[in-house]
């Protein structure tokens, strides 16, 4: 599979193991906020 993809298997096995740092989680909490209001306010929030 990694030939396929041209990935190498160190790479993959990298990934497989990667965790999501704490400030990208609260960054993915906030813009699952953000897209819960524009969506409440029928997508009429400006930027």
């Amino acid at each position: 599979m990694c030939g396929q993809l041209e990935v190498s298997r160190a790479a993959y096995y990298k990934w497989m193991h990667w965790e999501i740092p704490l400030e990208e989680q609260e960054n993915i909490k906030l813009m699952g906020l953000i897209r819960e209001y524009d969506e409440c306010f029928y997508h009429i929030l400006s930027y």
